[in-house]
């Protein structure tokens, strides 16, 4: 049940399944086709923690603390979990373009020129979804690239899904309500 407070808030509660992800491009994809190994295969996506810290400053006797911004020396990251695709394409796209980063080999889809800073996923958006399934929040995280695919464990006799996780850096992250 919403209980209505005022005149368009409502009070309840989210829940974990309803969120959708769209990536807006893989780099190592020459169809478009493709994304949907991505964007409907997520099992699961961890949002990371957001925190400020702060520095005292002492003015006539008092503490004052105040916001300082965040070095820019590390990239935040972001966890998302994909099931495997019965091929391992999915798998096996993002590995191919983590070893051309590697191994700086520009990938045939970019523009030769194109540094591989810039090959990157332009935006990752996760739509954060209400109860009707209606997309109500959007939180897009830009110029993001893959920096860790984890291992694949495979078992004899085991018919469950298989999962792997993927980590990713990113440069910001924007939050919009969509009305």
């Amino acid at each position: 049940m919403t209980l209505a407070v005022g005149s368009n808030i409502t009070v309840n509660t989210f829940h974990q399944d309803h969120f959708s992800v769209v990536f807006s491009n893989i780099p190592s994809l020459t169809n478009m086709r493709e994304m949907n190994l991505y964007n409907l295969f997520i099992r699961s996506i961890d949002l990371p923690e957001y925190t400020q810290e702060f520095v005292p400053s002492q003015f006539k006797g008092s503490t004052i603390w105040n916001p300082i911004s965040q070095s820019n020396d590390e990239l935040p990251s972001l966890t998302v979990e994909f099931k495997l695709s019965e091929n391992m394409e999915n798998y096996y796209n993002l590995f191919y373009w983590m070893q051309s980063i590697r191994y700086r080999q520009p990938n045939t889809t970019a523009v030769q020129s194109e540094l591989i800073r810039k090959n990157t996923v332009k935006s990752i958006d996760v739509l954060l979804l209400d109860n009707q399934k209606r997309p109500r929040m959007k939180m897009s995280f830009t110029d993001a690239f893959c920096a860790g695919l984890s291992n694949l464990q495979l078992t004899m006799g085991d018919s469950s899904e298989v999962t792997f996780i993927t980590t990713w850096k990113y440069t910001e992250v924007m939050m919009d309500p969509i009305p």
